[in-house]
């Protein structure tokens, strides 16, 4: 019966290869991240261990003819054409509702300082003073004046950083320190002039630290983040610590623009710096808030920080903290993979995401827009997954896959455009990061 099997989808396969297949239309139309170091996964690496799910119709009858049935992808992964009449998955109108929103002491704050104070604690400024006096310390000798080097206390680096936030807030980041701090010319901001002098600000700006300096030479031979990480874990640990997350995220790297000496630094053309830290977020969808954040650092140096950064890898531990709660999370096609849904959805956790056209487990009929109608679908299913390839317009076509839909629903109120759900649902919810 095996043997039956195999022969019958090299048939299938060799029909498939013989028929036309437009490859200009095979390359990827989505951006590209030029990165400064190589990522150390690969396409191929991370799809090898795709299971090929063949098996499903060992116990059919040889005779029967279902090439009008199935979708094959490139690996041989089977997508049958009609939707499974019961999957046994919880839909979200069966979810057990836990409110979103801030708990426990959160809940209780009003004000905008007292919100500052649940994530940039007592405990965090309290580092942040004793790191940066340990840096004015070493210094104090270069200075003339003993009070041109004083140290810092808990109200002056308090106003230090609400000037940085006042200047974020304002956008006025990008003027200069004198324009900022004028008092005379009247281009300055009261706030901030009236917190402290240009010339104070200019020397924490340059002083300010979040580790000890005496002992980072050990710390930073096994950790490229060492000059950062207790404070980022600490308030990361702040973030998940007061907000319980809605049953809706959303998985996306950001580009934090910097020019400065960093080892992992990246260079991004299809992002507006260009230049900076990638980071990788989740965020509620419809707060929005981060609850997760990992900085890619590439590759760390032998020792307890250094991580797999293969996509799969990276997946699975942005998402972590919310694994078996019913959420649903959103992510593009940079994340994406057949192993990564099946990974989640065994996890209690459900995935809508945009697909690259090159993934070896999209059938050929996916890729290709030309003698499909023009706002057509076409869909597959493949337990638990479902995958859907639409022509918005002529010689384009965008897929998608989802472990949350199981049909072939289109949205009624997209009108002529009859886009499938899974497109609006991932249109409605993709925006968590940037916003």
């Amino acid at each position: 019966m095996a043997n039956r099997t195999e022969n019958q989808i090299a048939a299938w396969l060799d029909e498939i290869e013989s028929d036309e297949f437009d490859d200009d239309l095979s390359s990827l139309e989505d951006e590209e991240d030029f990165i400064g170091e190589e990522w150390s996964d690969t396409e191929s690496e991370q799809e090898q261990d795709v299971c090929n799910q063949v098996s499903d119709y060992d116990n059919e009858p040889p005779q029967r003819d279902r090439r009008g049935e199935i979708y094959l992808g490139v690996d041989n992964t089977v997508w049958t054409k009609n939707a499974p009449a019961n999957r046994g998955r919880t839909r979200r109108h069966n979810i057990v509702f836990k409110p979103p929103g801030p708990k426990g002491i959160a809940r209780q704050k009003t004000k905008p300082e007292d919100c500052m104070s649940l994530f940039l604690d007592d405990n965090i400024i309290g580092l942040i003073i004793k790191y940066t006096n340990i840096k004015i310390e070493s210094i104090k000798t270069k200075y003339a004046r003993e009070r041109d080097a004083k140290s810092t206390d808990e109200i002056e680096i308090k106003g230090f950083l609400g000037i940085l936030l006042m200047a974020g807030a304002l956008k006025v980041s990008r003027s200069s320190t004198s324009q900022i701090f004028d008092n005379e010319k009247h281009t300055g901001i009261d706030s901030i002039y009236l917190t402290m002098s240009e010339q104070r600000f200019k020397f924490l700006l340059r002083v300010i630290r979040f580790d000890d300096i005496t002992e980072r030479q050990d710390r930073a031979s096994i950790d490229k983040l060492a000059p950062i990480r207790e404070i980022f874990d600490l308030v990361l640990g702040n973030f998940q610590r007061y907000f319980t997350p809605s049953a809706e995220m959303t998985l996306d790297e950001q580009l934090l623009s910097f020019r400065g000496r960093c080892s992992f630094r990246q260079y991004i053309p299809s992002k507006p710096a260009k230049y900076g830290l990638k980071v990788f977020a989740l965020v509620d969808v419809h707060y929005p808030y981060t609850y997760n954040l990992e900085i890619y650092a590439g590759q760390q140096p032998e020792g307890p920080f250094r991580l797999s950064n293969e996509r799969f890898d990276i997946v699975m531990r942005m998402v972590q903290p919310i694994l078996n709660r019913h959420s649903n999370i959103t992510m593009d096609n940079w994340f994406s993979s057949l192993k990564i849904a099946k990974q989640l959805f065994d996890n209690g956790t459900t995935m809508v995401a945009t697909v690259r056209k090159d993934k070896r487990e999209v059938p050929r009929e996916f890729r290709i827009a030309r003698g499909n109608p023009i706002c057509s679908s076409k869909f597959g299913f493949h337990s638990p997954c479902t995958l859907v390839s639409y022509v918005p317009k002529a010689n384009k076509v965008v897929i998608a896959m989802s472990t949350m839909h199981n049909d072939t629903a289109i949205d009624s109120d997209t009108g002529d455009q009859r886009k499938p759900e899974i497109i609006t649902y991932y249109n409605r919810t993709k925006n968590g990061v940037d916003l």
